[in-house]
C-alpha cells in the first residue's frame, strides 16, 4: 500500500509516489543538469549566485544593442542625402514665370514627385534672390506642414541654418506629390521663373 506523501486536499498536484522510478531519476538528472551549468557559468564569472539574474539581463541588453546596430547599418545602405530640383512650371514642363499679384499672378504651387521609395525633406535652397519669394505652404501628398506652426515665410528663411531645421517635415511616400505654394514679391513686371533644391534623404529598398 502506498504512503500518500501530499494532502488529499491537492487533488490537481501529482501523487510523489505514484511517479515511477524511471521518471523520478530523469527529473532529478535533468534539475542537476540544469544546476550544474548555472554554476559554471557562476564559477567562470566569479559572481555570487544571486548575480546571475543581472548577467542575464545584461547579456539581454548587450544582444538587443548589438541588433539595433545590425538595423542601422542595414539601413544605413539603403540610406542616402538627395538633393530634387524644384522649378514653376507649365503643363508641358515649360519653364513657367509667377507674376506678383500686383500685376495679376497668384500663389503658384511647385509640384515634384520624388522617383524614390520614400523621400524624407530637410532643406530648401531658393536659387537667385530669396528676397523676391514667399513660401506659403510646404504640402506633403495633401498634408500641409505649416498647419498649426507657422504663417507664410520669407523665402530668406530657407537655407543652411533655416526654419526647416526647427521643423520636422513627413515623409513623401511612393506616389505622392511634394508641393511648394510660393508668392512671387520681386519687381519684373512678368514676373520670375521660381526655382529651387529641395534636399532631403532618400530611402530606397
Amino acid at each position: 500500500m502506498h504512503h500518500h506523501l501530499m494532502s488529499p486536499t491537492s487533488p490537481f498536484q501529482p501523487n510523489v509516489a505514484d511517479v515511477s522510478d524511471e521518471v523520478r531519476e530523469k527529473a532529478l538528472k535533468r534539475a542537476a543538469e540544469m544546476l550544474r551549468k548555472l554554476d559554471e557559468v557562476r564559477r567562470s564569472l566569479e559572481l555570487p549566485v544571486e548575480q546571475l539574474p543581472i548577467v542575464i539581463e545584461t547579456y539581454g541588453k548587450v544582444v538587443l544593442a548589438l541588433v539595433a546596430e545590425a538595423e542601422r547599418e542595414e539601413m544605413a545602405k539603403h540610406t542616402q542625402r538627395l538633393p530634387l530640383t524644384m522649378r514653376s512650371e507649365t503643363r508641358d514642363y515649360e519653364p513657367f514665370k509667377i507674376k506678383s499679384v500686383q500685376n495679376g499672378g497668384k500663389l503658384f504651387e511647385v509640384v515634384i514627385r520624388p522617383q524614390v521609395t520614400a523621400f524624407r525633406p530637410e532643406d530648401l535652397a531658393i536659387h537667385g534672390d530669396r528676397s523676391r519669394w514667399v513660401v506659403h505652404d510646404i504640402k506633403v501628398g495633401n498634408r500641409s506642414q505649416f498647419v498649426g506652426k507657422r504663417g507664410p515665410a520669407p523665402g530668406a528663411e530657407f537655407g543652411p541654418g533655416g526654419i526647416l531645421e526647427h521643423m520636422r517635415l513627413e515623409t513623401v511616400q511612393t506616389a505622392m506629390d511634394l508641393v511648394l505654394c510660393v508668392e512671387y514679391i520681386g519687381s519684373e513686371p512678368e514676373g520670375e521663373v521660381f526655382e529651387a533644391t529641395m534636399v532631403g534623404t532618400a530611402f530606397t529598398l
